[in-house]
């Protein structure tokens, strides 16, 4: 493995070829596509590719062999603003894209290679906030590999 964020890549690739099946408009972006541009210039919809960190860094042994457990968020993002003020239809598009996004990341028969481990959904650092018609909704998934010295 050659790069600390391995997962980015793969997290991506499997996102763009499985979400265009549920709406042809959403855009998967990783933190270089969303530098410099404010949020009202960011596309919708659009399910945002994030690095939060490491949740575990254990050495076995003689500390040769290091596993590293890392936490990615994936953020859904949907404009719809019909009935705005309680933000149904807003909720309802994020939550048909989300459920798409943890089946697509969770799936049985993928995995994103490169040494890293399956991805399984973890609890959410962040929560869902919904403002103007924009809904976000993030949904967090644990990877892991090993770093051997």
């Amino acid at each position: 493995m050659d790069s600390y964020l391995a997962a980015e890549a793969p997290i991506c690739e499997r996102l763009r070829a499985v979400l265009p099946g549920i709406d042809r408009r959403v855009r998967v972006m990783a933190a270089p596509d969303l530098q410099g541009t404010k949020e009202a210039g960011q596309p919708t919809p659009r399910v945002d590719v994030l690095y939060h960190g490491d949740n575990r860094v254990e050495a076995q042994g003689d500390g040769r062999v290091t596993d590293i457990g890392q936490t990615w968020v994936c953020v859904v993002c949907v404009d719809n603003v019909a009935g705005i003020r309680q933000g149904v239809e807003a909720r309802q598009d994020a939550g048909t894209l989300a459920m798409a996004v943890v089946r697509a990341l969770t799936a049985r028969e993928w995995h994103p290679g490169g040494g890293l481990s399956r991805l399984r959904q973890i609890a959410s650092p962040y929560a869902a906030s919904y403002a103007g018609g924009r809904m976000y909704l993030p949904l967090a998934f644990s990877t892991s590999f090993q770093l051997r010295s």
